[in-house]
């Protein structure tokens, strides 16, 4: 008895011999001619009118719509046939969307913009976050231990650089298009933000503006003539705007936020006049994602529904991110097109619909590995970077917080509990591995891993944060963002063929668990299902783009007791299968009870738990990781804990986990009737069939189905069915 609980995509064509082929038509266009150009060759290509030949590397060129724009990696530059097109002039009118706003394709790029508005913070006591300047002394709001204050200093003896505080100023630059919004930014109103004219690069006229649209508590400045660090390392909100730490550097943008805060922002995108426009690619990096000595770690949260988020590195070493985040793709990077950058490996993940995405800290930092130039990056400093692709968005909210220390994943502590980090050579802390202590597994929160690892929002109501105005004298962090801005042939794609949409899967979570039973839903009606004992059933099918079928296969076993098979059924091995091939098979081995035994591709591998991805060599599009179970002795094996797997299998995500049979009162029964469960959170994909998706709903409920809902007949050998009567 069971229970169950209810890309860019161009079309590709194999390369020639580098002689031109194309259709019998006179010109080419890429839906008639299949052929794969080269910046070597194109210029002899007779594109059709409308058509100029670019592609999305220096070998993949076909003749495209003029209209899809020149966003892309590699453009025919033949001037004498005038091929390639010149970039849209300013005045140009941008393609209008059914919502009648302009849209555009175009890079976000700070260090060539113009900061037009300084002031961040917004609400009764945050207007006047910045400085005013009173003769060669500038004068900037604070406090102390006796409440509202001014500090007042000469930015030229203070030990900053010349233009420091440039962007602190109160007040900004008059703008004769915009003389009735003179005291607003953007199209909201707001009397405070940040705000980025031409921030696209391309001649638009393009402003980023960034509003905070939750309370923002900086760490309040405080300076001292006498001491000889002067600001006695704290300028608080005087780190905001164009800078890195201490440095100015137009290419980033800073946010000073106290420890134990979190403020909610908005990046929103208008024209000269205000108007709000929509941006088919936007692309913000966020640096130096750590964690210190003392304190919890850094965490940044967003919702980028349609588009992909990327980190870097190989697990563990990465950024942690929640349990919805969808793996695509891990890359290794073509160091032609990266600048100076790290060149780690690239771990690409889908946007779930609608659901926030949240990110913590890994490493420990400090003020010797900030980030200096986006474009040179050490290993170290790429690790702990994000780059967000946010797609057809006129707006989108991030969230960045200072997390307490009880949110660290891993701590490092000395056997007796003191803290572990020591000093390197060059004076650097770090943590031996001897020290490193796991706080939480990497599970999602409701299965005992971090609260972060979950969808709930970051706020002082979900978590065990602070709020209100921060105390004069706490500390805090520097938050670093930019855009992505073109280097050589790099370019935002925002037009292209289409894929054909994956279909939509439902959101209502499916687990087949324990002697088999069907459950819809985190509480919802449990169905038990009789299936038949020992033979793979067909659980669930579904459709890739392209027509390949992926199965989901499971077996059951029952429990014999003195010669005679009794009621008791449990999963004991799962397959997922593409096309006629069983990719991955994971079964309850029965040598060593309570352990999982797991072939990819035919091999017997013995994978170790962490972040590391195994993914299939011949089917990149099934791959997981191996987990521990929460710490509590019934997710336990002689101490040990026991294994889950998170599984990818061409757009179903699936955990496999390891359960003892916890319905026996002896814990060597337990152990002996260890099995297989098996949840899909995300839901199954609409079109699907078998069983899964017919008791699920997405399919009518077939007879044969029905069938294995009734409990079977007793017979001599006990209580179960036939593969023939499935």
């Amino acid at each position: 008895m069971l229970g169950f609980t209810a890309a860019l995509a161009m079309p590709l064509a194999g390369k020639d011999d580098g002689r031109l082929t194309m259709a019998t038509k006179a010109c080419s266009d890429w839906e008639t001619d299949k052929t794969m150009y080269s910046l070597d060759n194109c210029c002899d290509v007779p594109c059709c009118d409308g058509y100029s030949a670019k592609g999305i590397s220096k070998t993949t060129l076909q003749c495209l719509p003029d209209d899809w724009g020149t966003d892309y990696k590699a453009i025919c530059d033949c001037p004498d046939k005038k091929q390639r097109k010149k970039e849209k002039a300013a005045d140009e009118e941008a393609p209008m969307q059914s919502n009648g706003m302009a849209s555009y394709c175009a890079n976000i790029d700070f260090e060539h913009s113009n900061m037009t508005k300084f002031t961040f913070g917004g609400g009764e006591l945050r207007d006047r976050m910045c400085c005013t300047k009173e003769g060669d002394m500038l004068s900037c709001p604070t406090r102390d231990e006796n409440g509202p204050t001014e500090v007042i200093f000469d930015p030229t003896t203070d030990g900053s650089p010349p233009e420091f505080y440039k962007d602190n100023m109160c007040g900004a630059p008059f703008n004769a298009k915009l003389p009735e919004n003179q005291e607003k930014c953007g199209a909201t109103g707001n009397p405070t933000c940040l705000r980025f004219d031409n921030v696209d690069g391309s001649g638009y006229g393009i402003a980023m503006v960034i509003n905070n649209i939750s309370a923002y508590n900086p760490v309040w400045p405080h300076y001292d003539p006498t001491h000889d660090k002067k600001w006695t390392g704290k300028k608080g909100y005087l780190f905001n705007g164009r800078k890195s730490d201490l440095e100015e550097n137009n290419d980033l943008v800073q946010i000073n936020l106290c420890n134990d805060r979190h403020v909610k922002t908005q990046f929103c995108f208008v024209d000269a006049d205000n108007k709000p426009v929509e941006m088919q690619r936007a692309a913000i990096r966020i640096f130096d994602l750590d964690h210190g000595r003392r304190g919890g770690p850094e965490a940044v949260q967003f919702k980028c529904t349609g588009g992909t988020f990327t980190l870097f590195g190989d697990h563990p070493k990465m950024v942690h991110s929640s349990y919805n985040a969808i793996l695509k793709e891990i890359i290794d990077t073509d160091d032609d097109d990266n600048g100076d950058r790290a060149d780690l490996k690239q771990h690409i993940y889908h946007c779930p619909d609608d659901e926030y995405i949240t990110l913590w800290a890994h490493r420990l930092g400090d003020l010797s590995d900030n980030v200096k130039d986006s474009e040179v990056l050490t290993p170290e400093q790429e690790s702990s970077a994000v780059l967000v692709n946010f797609t057809d968005v006129s707006c989108f909210e991030m969230t960045f917080a200072n997390m307490r220390q009880e949110y660290k994943q891993e701590d490092c502590l000395t056997e007796d509990g003191k803290p572990g980090f020591v000093q390197n050579e060059a004076g650097k802390w770090y943590c031996p591995e001897e020290n490193v202590k796991v706080n939480y597994p990497m599970l999602a929160a409701e299965d005992g891993g971090n609260p972060l690892n979950s969808t709930l929002e970051i706020n002082p109501e979900n978590f065990n944060l602070g709020s209100g105005e921060c105390p004069w004298d706490s500390g805090g962090r520097n938050w670093v963002v930019t855009g992505l801005a073109a280097i050589g042939d790099r370019r935002p794609i925002c037009h292209y063929p289409p894929p054909p949409p994956p279909p939509a899967p439902p959101s209502t979570p499916v687990t087949a668990h324990d002697d088999p039973i069907f459950t819809v839903g985190r509480k919802g009606n449990a169905t038990h299902v009789y299936l038949p004992n020992g033979a793979l059933t067909r659980l669930l099918k579904w459709t890739l783009p392209g027509g390949r079928a992926m199965e989901l296969l499971g077996k059951t076993f029952h429990q014999v007791e003195k010669g005679s098979i009794t009621d008791n059924e449990w999963f004991g091995q799962f397959i997922i299968k593409h096309g006629l091939k069983n990719v991955l098979d994971v079964s309850a081995d029965q040598d060593e009870l309570g352990t999982m035994r797991i072939a990819l591709d035919d091999k017997v591998v013995k994978p170790m738990p962490g972040e590391f991805v195994y993914t299939s060599e011949t089917h990149h599009q099934i791959k997981f990781r191996v987990f521990q179970r929460a710490d509590i002795p019934r997710l336990k094996l002689d101490g040990e804990r026991l294994r889950e797997l998170h599984v990818e299998a061409g757009g179903v995500e699936l955990t496999i986990t390891m359960a003892k049979a916890n319905k026996f009162k002896k814990e060597r029964d337990r152990v002996k009737w260890a099995h297989l469960n098996v949840n899909l959170k995300r839901g199954i994909p609409a079109g699907s069939t078998g069983i899964f998706a017919e008791l699920v709903g997405v399919q009518p409920l077939s007879p044969t189905t029905r069938k294995l809902l009734v409990r079977p007949a007793t017979t001599d050998e006990g209580d179960i069915w036939s593969p023939d009567d499935a």
